[in-house]
């Protein structure tokens, strides 16, 4: 990569400026390649994704709709000015008038309708802009859980390492021992297997860590990211604490959008029932500059005075109008199912609290239990190797480096047992701290360490 910078700052020197747009690009490549793979701590990677998901972009382009759809019902009050000009030659009774100039300005003045249009239309970009946080609080969480995996499966990539290069070893101890005449050949073919084993799920690990890659690339929009992790940029979890299953689903963006949804539906509703019930007044103002061409003088006694203006109220009274009485009983189902579905998922936000309260403690005690399993592997290994080294024995038998190799296949896989537990722990805090409404702040720690 120096050479490359050598290059192109020589040939920036000596070559023509077209010839210098290739030196930009070639500057840019190496800077995107030591971004892309060099090691990218959780809060960059969780600021790229924020930045870059599609998914962010989709919902703040819905939140932006949204506003602009209550411009819309609130910008009827504002008068509306258009202006027509045109000349045309006919034969006969000339139709319309003769204007060369005309502006014309229109804007609604009352309208009991227009209030509860305007209030659903608030609502609704209420619950875009929650809709909005919660995506990106989901996005935080799906970038969050993806790292974490990812930096587990390098920590237990390395550990399966060992475990297949200790299993190398003891298969080359067994074939040793069998030509000497120590072992059998259902020995040989055992180790082989637990060689295999290990291999296989080296392979695993390696393709679920492919997949997660590129899930962090669609995240965040660089490719490459994810090479490495920083395991230090992870900060600490926060105590679980008690569990307030109303003031969490009060908190909570997904369910106050889904009730800012009925709210804005029961508002339009009320809209849609005004509508054959009250009448509604609009300002109307007209100017037009007259010129007596197509002889309109022949047809008007009076002549036509070159400026006229009109100003005045329009009044639209309701009479008769099925479509609407129907529109407003579809308004209405409308409403009652958004405020149905609204309570059915606060419903199912308490289920899922306690679901996962409960997973946050399982997982817990599964992690411990795989810890103090390793750690006894750990100790079990260290006593054997210092038994082999001093020529010790185990219930009458020396221990031989074969020992040794099993008992660290035996705490490496241990080991890999325990990195896996430990994330699924992790992933549940993850959850956990989603549905309470804490992942943001532990984001912004990470956010915080992250380099500028």
């Amino acid at each position: 990569m120096r050479t490359l910078r050598q290059f192109s700052q020589r040939l920036r020197s000596r070559c023509a400026p077209q010839a210098r747009k290739i030196v930009l690009v070639l500057s840019a490549l190496c800077a995107f390649s030591a971004m892309s793979f060099a090691q990218v701590s959780l809060g960059s990677a969780i600021d790229l994704a924020l930045r870059n998901s599609d998914r962010v972009k989709i919902a703040a382009a819905e939140r932006n709709s949204a506003a602009a759809a209550l411009s819309q019902v609130k910008d009827v009050f504002v008068p509306s000015l258009n202006f027509t000009s045109g000349l045309a030659k006919g034969t006969g009774f000339p139709p319309g008038d003769p204007s060369t100039i005309k502006l014309t300005a229109q804007a609604l003045v009352i309208n009991a309708s227009q209030p509860q249009f305007i209030h659903a239309a608030r609502e609704a970009l209420n619950a875009a802009e929650l809709s909005l946080k919660n995506v990106q609080q989901e996005v935080t969480l799906d970038c969050a859980q993806t790292y974490l995996d990812l930096d587990a499966i390098h920590r237990e990539a390395a550990a399966l390492k060992d475990e297949e290069s200790a299993a190398g070893d003891m298969v080359r101890i067994m074939q040793d021992r069998h030509a000497a005449g120590l072992e059998s050949a259902l020995t040989i073919k055992k180790t082989q297997l637990r060689a295999a084993q290990a291999r296989l799920k080296r392979l695993d690990l390696e393709a679920r860590a492919d997949v997660l890659r590129q899930h962090l690339t669609t995240l965040t929009g660089i490719v490459g990211i994810g090479a490495e992790t920083q395991t230090a940029s992870v900060p600490p979890f926060p105590a679980t604490g008690t569990v307030d299953e109303a003031a969490a689903a009060e908190s909570n963006e997904a369910v106050r959008s889904a009730f800012a949804v009925a709210k804005s539906k029961q508002f339009f509703a009320k809209g849609q029932h005004r509508v054959n019930l009250h009448p509604e007044f609009d300002l109307l103002l007209q100017y037009g500059y007259l010129y007596d061409f197509n002889d309109y003088g022949r047809f008007y006694v009076h002549g036509l005075p070159p400026n006229n203006a009109v100003a005045g109220i329009a009044i639209v009274v309701p009479l008769f109008n099925r479509a609407q009485v129907a529109k407003a009983a579809q308004a209405d189902a409308d409403a009652v199912k958004a405020e149905r579905e609204a309570d059915l998922q606060r419903s199912q936000f308490h289920e899922q609290i306690v679901q996962m309260h409960r997973a946050v403690e399982q997982t817990d005690a599964a992690s411990d239990i795989d810890r103090l399993q390793h750690e006894i592997s750990q100790d079990t290994l260290e006593a054997t190797r210092l038994r082999s080294e001093n020529g010790g024995q185990v219930n009458g038998a020396t221990v031989t480096p074969a020992d040794v190799a099993a008992s660290t296949m035996e705490e490496r896989g241990l080991l890999t047992d325990a990195i896996s537990a430990e994330f699924d722990h992790v992933k549940a805090e993850l959850q956990w701290m989603r549905m309470m409404g804490t992942l943001n702040d532990w984001a912004k720690s990470a956010l915080a360490d992250a380099p500028k």
